[in-house]
């Protein structure tokens, strides 16, 4: 999986209404993945030495440096130079000196994939999913669907039953 995406301006300027979405490949050669390690943090270098299988260091270490050298376009910094806060379930927010630069992001990677939004003074969120068949499609539909969700899925012709799946799904993980 790839993303044909536009490179995007070197300095991108946010207008009050815009939400700038960006695609990154997770699945980069080893002296990219070396490069980008080097802009990381010592937490994230350190929470990159915990994956157990180099392919997924590798695409954590991408995710990571992508995020990094796009918020490093907005604030006009380099990429290691950003520092990040945790709120309660783990999403990162801009932290330090960028507290007050007004940036918002947000983050989602699947599989190969990785999808950023940025925007000027909001929240905001993304999701991207890989596509596949979930094994329990339906028990995962009755867990998370809402009431009105589950009879609209329910009424839907099976061929269509996935598509839908993650239509909602992705809109739910964004929100």
């Amino acid at each position: 999986m790839c993303c044909v995406w536009p490179e995007g301006p070197a300095e991108p300027e946010l207008s009050p209404n815009a939400v700038h979405v960006w695609c990154a490949p997770l699945d980069i050669s080893e002296a990219a993945v070396a490069r980008l390690m080097r802009t990381l943090s010592e937490d994230e270098r350190n929470r990159a030495a915990r994956f157990r299988f180099e392919h997924l260091r590798g695409r954590y270490v991408a995710g990571r440096g992508a995020l990094r050298a796009i918020l490093a376009r907005y604030l006009r910094t380099e990429p290691a130079a950003i520092e990040f806060a945790y709120q309660d379930r783990g999403k990162p927010i801009l932290a330090g000196r960028w507290v007050s630069s007004g940036v918002h992001f947000n983050a989602s990677h699947s599989h190969q994939l990785a999808l950023f939004a940025v925007a000027a003074d909001r929240e905001l969120g993304v999701d991207v999913e890989w596509r596949r068949t979930p094994t329990h499609l339906t028990g995962l539909v009755e867990r998370v669907f809402s009431q009105e969700e589950q009879l609209a899925w329910n009424a839907l012709p099976v061929e269509a039953r996935l598509q839908a799946f993650f239509r909602v799904w992705t809109r739910k993980e964004a929100w």
